[in-house]
């Protein structure tokens, strides 16, 4: 890891820490949906007992012995429901958080400074600007329409890169089999650097900034999959350690006809992924957008790179959509893709005389001792 990488990873994890109260909320959130899930999951247990007790059930001649349709509605009941109010919180309230997050990220890392007063009320207000008429679930649209486009580009890239390393033999296959994982899991990351880009560029309309962010997303994605690297190894394990637990569990359920350890299963799932969802995913996020708002700013897409994306149908509708909103507004001429923003000149590193150590700066000017002129 060079310097500049390392610079990067403390200062996306200073923000983390310093935005942490999210992180919490997020996780109260998920334990929130949690009891709710799980209570509702002991209710229809309680209900398909009474009416099938499971002590009755029995394996006679290799067949089940007692009445499962009880069971099997409880089940259809519960899931039903436990989706359904897990969905409303997802869009109405946890994404409002995340949204929140995501804009007090941004606005720290341009700023370089955290706003002042409350995060969360900050981070509120920020969403309720930009999202504007869209509303919550008009935007959550727009962000699930911007990761399907990322999918389906992400999947272009994929197949060109691995039909190159293809031809490099096994090794290639393999070191293309394990880019694709990886890029499958950091494609998760384009709505929050393109929702960043949106609360970024303020003087576009915010689907026309979320487009244009996802397109510098993927003008950039040798920095961000460098930037996710870390964290979605980490991510990778606790997937699986959480997982053969859980299916440890399962399996003790099934053997022991024991509908708790299923409800336990499912709760420490649930655990594990609001875990993931509060840190893992939230240091993930502060990581990324640190990254992405240090290049996205000094870029530029070309017209192979427009066109490219362009052979992808959801990124057509996603455009399709940016016009649409730009009409609305009375938007004909939107503004550069990027701000008319210089790159920052760099400076020549300064020389040394080799014998005194003393930096050695330009002559100082000469005049005429008569005239006074300066000497060319």
């Amino acid at each position: 890891m060079n310097q500049q990488s390392q610079q990067d990873s403390i200062q996306a994890r200073t923000i983390f820490n310093k935005t942490k109260r999210f992180v919490w909320y997020k996780f109260g959130i998920g334990m929130f949906t949690l009891l709710l899930t799980v209570g509702i999951g002991v209710a229809a247990f309680f209900i398909a007992n009474s009416m099938s007790p499971m002590s009755e059930f029995d394996f006679v001649d290799g067949e089940l012995q007692g009445s499962v349709g009880p069971w099997i509605g409880a089940f259809i009941i519960w899931l039903v429901l436990s989706s359904l109010i897990t969905l409303i919180i997802n869009i109405f309230w946890r994404f409002r958080v995340r949204c929140a997050h995501v804009a007090v990220v941004t606005d720290a890392t341009i700023g370089n400074q955290l706003p002042e007063g409350g995060l969360v009320k900050h981070g509120m207000k920020r969403v309720k600007d930009r999202m504007g008429a869209l509303g919550v679930l008009g935007f959550f649209v727009i962000c699930r329409l911007v990761r399907s486009a990322a999918g389906q580009v992400g999947m272009m890239m994929q197949r060109g890169t691995g039909w190159l390393l293809g031809r490099a033999g096994t090794v290639g296959s393999v070191v293309s089999q394990g880019m694709g994982k990886m890029a499958k899991i950091t494609i998760k990351s384009t709505t929050e650097v393109s929702m960043a880009w949106m609360f970024h560029r303020n003087d576009l309309r915010p689907i026309r900034a979320i487009t244009n962010g996802m397109g510098l997303y993927f003008r950039n994605w040798q920095t961000m999959l460098k930037a996710a690297f870390g964290t979605t190894i980490v991510k990778m394990i606790v997937y699986f350690a959480f997982g053969i637990l859980a299916a440890v569990m399962v399996l003790i359920a099934v053997l022991t006809m024991n509908f708790f350890f299923v409800i336990g299963a499912i709760a420490f799932l649930m655990i594990a992924s609001s875990i993931k969802t509060a840190f893992l995913d939230s240091y993930r996020m502060c990581r990324m957008v640190n990254d992405y708002m240090k290049v996205a700013p000094q870029s530029s897409i070309d017209n192979q790179q427009m066109n490219s994306m362009r052979g992808c149908i959801k990124y057509r509708i996603l455009e399709n959509r940016a016009e649409a909103e730009d009409r609305k507004h009375g938007v004909t001429n939107p503004p550069p893709q990027t701000p008319a923003t210089p790159r920052p000149k760099k400076q020549p590193a300064p020389k040394f005389d080799p014998q005194t150590g003393k930096p050695i700066g330009p002559a100082p000017p000469r005049f005429d001792p008569q005239t006074g002129q300066p000497l060319n």
